[in-house]
């Protein structure tokens, strides 16, 4: 929580000052954070965590704590990672309800003070080893790179896979239009602040430049008007 202490000034030169002053609150305290899918899942370990602002692109949207956990072993269970989100929500505190039977003084104010909490969703398993996690520019899109160098995009709201739609006639993002990255083994991978392309790092150390490709067959067809379509 940042206080700005914003001064107007004063005399001629009415020069604005700033005395910003930062306070770290906490929030709410965890007792847990470990994946819940399976038991499985709980062997994973914690690989990044990420705040994700309010994004203007979703009604009611709020901040968002993601957590991915990671396992890279190569036995029978293979490589996965959990994904696991908080949102950061307002409620009003409550009381025990024996002291609704004590009578409030005057100094005490009968309206209810709103307190934030962090509200578990849903753990989400990917059957990769995520190596990178991003949000687009309106943050409603979340990208999570893997091991195997293909990146996945998931809707911020339901977390589903965003997958090509073949509608022409709209154009939302990379992966509803048809581009996707194609697999090249890792062991690093960082993505491009469109998320258009990658940087990634071999297993024997060279870094190659990935972009995403357009898998699908142009269909080029003139219009009425002489314009080429998609």
């Amino acid at each position: 929580m940042i206080n700005w202490h914003a001064n107007a000034g004063d005399g001629n030169t009415h020069k604005a000052t700033l005395n910003p002053l930062m306070a770290i609150l906490h929030v709410e305290l965890l007792d847990s954070c470990i994946p819940q899918s399976s038991e499985r899942a709980a062997s994973a370990q914690l690989s990044s965590l990420h705040i994700e602002p309010v994004s203007q692109a979703i009604d009611n949207s709020t901040f968002t704590v993601v957590a991915i956990f990671t396992s890279a072993a190569q036995d029978h269970g293979g490589k996965f990672s959990v994904i696991s989100r908080w949102d950061l929500q307002q409620t009003e505190a409550t009381l025990h309800d024996s002291f609704k039977s004590l009578k409030p003084t005057a100094s005490q104010s009968t309206t209810s003070k709103s307190v934030q909490k962090l509200y578990r969703m849903e753990d989400v398993i990917s059957p990769k080893a995520i190596l990178a996690f991003q949000s687009n520019v309106y943050h409603n899109t979340f990208a999570f790179a893997a091991s195997d160098g293909s990146v996945e995009f998931r809707s911020r709201e339901t977390m589903h896979t965003i997958e090509p739609d073949q509608d022409p006639n709209k154009a939302t993002c990379l992966p509803q239009n048809g581009f996707t990255f194609l697999a090249s083994e890792c062991v690093d991978i960082s993505l491009s602040p469109s998320m258009a392309s990658s940087v990634i790092t071999k297993p024997d150390g060279t870094i190659t430049l990935h972009s995403a490709e357009y898998l699908h067959r142009w269909k080029d067809a003139k219009d009425d008007n002489g314009g080429i379509s998609f």
